[in-house]
């Protein structure tokens, strides 16, 4: 049956209509995003020109903002090769989990946690082939590798940075790995079959005792992979981040002390960066990379790493160690962000805070400080509520009428040793560290120091000190209702040398004796925050059963 010409007329009308529109759509979308970068500190112009470019968030895709070139890409290749890709890719990954059910039929979840038959491992073997060809649907043509796949024996566990779902791709193209997975994947159409083929480690959120099996688990497959034919793959960053860095690695993977091949991943890129970060959708992202032409991806394997005694003691230590190892490969810094900094990218988003202001470093913090997530994000609502023009800055005014303090020299000289830039507003790492952190320290001493370097003085000499009127001003800053005669006497009991001022050493001995004064200074901060947090989480429950009923909806 011969087609009609008008019908390839109206299919190239059809998607010259498609292209326009979604060129003036992308040109709508570019002005949210170019706002929405200018909010965290970049030009929306500025285009990402290499893997080690600095960028303040990890979890923030740097390329989101839409040039021209991109908006024109997009419309010219969003009618056109993006929806072949898709197809493409639709039918290889049917394809695939197919192959891997065929291989694992007439197999309980019980039975796959055991060796595979010889047979089995055969059938699996075309995966390699149509992953790699997932790949070239892509425009992963060709993929730069450097260094070489240890064998099983010499190297059970593979420890990689995560970017994004490429990742995944690339490994089941040349090992088939045993990942780790949430156990509710297995049940997911297409992607639940290859997962149990490839005899994931699976992860079961509901079970407390999940976790302690999964450790389990990882220390046998590392001590049996070569009675499995499969080596571990692990991600132990925990999360995908845009390659400016390698955050915190989790010790799942060097608990069992075994050696692991660590690899470096990376995409270069100028106009997208195709990591599964905030930014783009995951469905924006799949689409803008099937608009590129080609990608690119460049792969290291770096020597095995034999752990020492010390490290095999030590699981941290090593995870550390080989994690340093990695971002030497990659040319990017080694930072303290952990999965909870993601968490806290997610509470910024929610109250519409510039997502470089939710970057930590939350490992350290927990150190440092010993708070746990909830703390800091109680902190971070807050400082989103005096941030009313969410900017990512607070001001001193927004600071005071926030915490409902009158202004004063002391509230201004405590300001200005917070702001250490001297711009006259805080962002969120400073606000945190400088005022915040102050209330929940447990060491009483910070809330002492504090104290002192604001209402105190700092005479010609440079010797700190502090008058009977600046006491006075303190006391009746946290207890207003304080009898004169109280302060003239905790004063006179203070100054041992009685020369009319405290010392830092005699006011810390003042304070550690009459506690109550910084107690009620912490009280007053604290008070604001935990009514911010209580708010926020009402928001929260709220808001919840309204996103059920949408997606009911639909």
């Amino acid at each position: 049956m011969e087609i009609p010409f008008t019908f390839y007329w109206c299919i190239l009308y059809f998607q010259i209509c498609c292209a326009i529109w979604i060129f003036q759509y992308s040109g709508k979308r570019a002005k949210v995003h170019a706002k929405w970068m200018e909010k965290e500190g970049e030009s929306p112009s500025k285009l990402y020109q290499s893997p080690t470019a600095k960028f303040s968030n990890p979890f923030v895709n740097e390329t989101t903002a839409m040039t021209y070139y991109e908006r024109l890409k997009l419309a010219l290749f969003g009618v056109s090769l993006a929806p072949v890709r898709i197809i493409c890719f639709a039918v290889l990954l049917g394809l695939t989990s197919l192959v891997s059910k065929i291989s694992i039929i007439g197999l309980t979840r019980e039975q796959l946690s055991e060796p595979l038959d010889g047979w089995r491992h055969a059938v699996q073997m075309p995966v390699m082939l149509l992953s790699r060809a997932m790949l070239f649907i892509f425009g992963f043509y060709s993929i730069r590798v450097k260094g070489t796949l240890a064998a099983t024996n010499e190297a059970p566990i593979i420890v990689c940075n995560h970017n994004g779902m490429i990742d995944a791709f690339y490994f089941a193209s040349v090992a088939m790995p045993a990942a780790v997975a949430a156990y509710e994947n297995l049940d997911i159409p297409l992607l639940g079959p290859i997962l149990s083929a490839f005899q994931a480690i699976t992860v079961n959120r509901t079970d407390p005792n999940s976790k302690k099996q999964v450790l389990m688990d990882i220390k046998r497959r590392a001590r049996e992979a070569t009675e499995f034919q499969r080596r571990v793959l692990i991600f132990p960053e925990g999360t995908t981040t845009n390659g400016t860095t390698v955050i915190s690695f989790k010790q799942g993977a060097f608990v069992a002390g075994t050696p692991v091949q660590p690899v470096a991943i990376r995409y270069p890129h100028i106009n997208f960066n195709p990591a599964w970060v905030f930014g783009p959708s995951q469905a924006m992202t799949v689409v803008r990379l099937c608009c590129q032409f080609v990608n690119f991806m460049e792969v290291t394997y770096l020597p095995v790493y034999v752990p020492s005694e010390e490290e095999i003691a030590d699981p941290h230590l090593y995870a550390n160690n080989v994690r340093n190892k990695i971002a030497d490969v990659l040319g990017v810094p080694a930072t303290a962000h952990t999965f909870d900094d993601l968490r806290l990218v997610s509470a910024a988003y929610a109250l519409h805070e510039p997502l470089s202001q939710a970057s930590l470093g939350m490992e350290e913090v927990q150190r440092v400080f010993n708070v746990d997530f909830k703390t800091v994000e109680k902190h971070l609502v807050t400082f989103a509520a005096l941030d009313t023009e969410k900017t990512g800055r607070v001001s001193y005014a927004q600071f005071l009428k926030g915490f409902e303090l009158e202004d004063s020299p002391q509230l201004q000289k405590m300001w200005s040793l917070v702001d250490n830039e001297g711009l006259g507003t805080l962002n969120f790492k400073e606000y945190f560290y400088g005022l915040a952190m102050v209330n929940e320290s447990g060491d009483i001493k910070d809330a002492i120091k504090l104290a002192f370097n604001t209402f105190g003085t700092i005479g010609d000499s440079g010797e700190a000190f502090m008058s009977m009127a600046e006491m006075e001003a303190l006391l009746r800053f946290a207890m207003p209702d304080i009898a004169q005669g109280t302060i003239k006497a905790i004063f006179d009991q203070a100054d041992k040398n009685k020369d009319g001022k405290l010392n830092f050493t005699e006011f810390i001995r003042m304070a550690e004796q009459n506690p109550d004064f910084i107690t009620v200074m912490k009280g007053w901060f604290e008070s604001v925050s935990q009514r911010n947090a209580t708010e926020y989480a009402e928001s929260k429950k709220k808001k919840k059963p309204k996103e059920e009923a949408d997606k009911k909806k639909e």
